[in-house]
């Protein structure tokens, strides 16, 4: 698996490969996979307020985060700057995800101390169920970019859930 080298973190590549062989594994077991992105909100003005060194650390600990909230079974990405993404594959209990799309949410918003300063910063996230039948990852991946879009088009902190179209 190949790894983002800020975070240690799956990259896009080993992401876009975990969510293919999900949907492969729903379509034969009749289960569903969900995909979240996560979305820093305003990222990119803190790292030109305090810096890069401190925007990596910031963005070191929401990989922890993230990593820590969800269970062995998901894989956690970070696909670029401050987007992250999580599979959380062959689901019994797809309700389940909003709750856990919240509690990811309360956990990047928990201060965060880098050194003696204390840093507040917030997300938005979108979720996409994966389809049994016609769905690439890509295209999970791409509906949960969009709900993220609509989260932040509400001053974000917030949470949307992708149509199943």
């Amino acid at each position: 698996m190949s790894v983002d080298a800020l975070t240690g973190l799956a990259d896009a590549g080993a992401l876009a490969q975990a969510v293919d062989a999900a949907v492969v594994h729903d379509r034969k077991g009749r289960t569903v996979s969900a995909v979240l992105r996560v979305n820093l909100d305003a990222f990119s003005t803190f790292n030109e307020w305090y810096g890069r060194p401190c925007g990596d650390a910031v963005l070191k600990e929401v990989a922890l985060r993230l990593r820590s909230t969800v269970d062995a079974t998901c894989t956690v990405a970070r696909l670029a700057a401050d987007d992250f993404a999580i599979l959380m594959p062959n689901m019994a209990h797809p309700g389940a995800v909003p709750d856990l799309a919240n509690a990811l949410l309360a956990a990047v918003a928990a201060p965060i101390m880098i050194g003696d300063v204390e840093y507040s910063i917030f997300a938005s996230a979108g979720i996409a169920l994966c389809r049994l039948r016609g769905d690439a990852g890509g295209q999970a991946l791409d509906r949960a970019g969009a709900a993220v879009e609509a989260s932040k088009s509400r001053c974000g902190n917030t949470l949307s859930v992708a149509p199943l179209e």
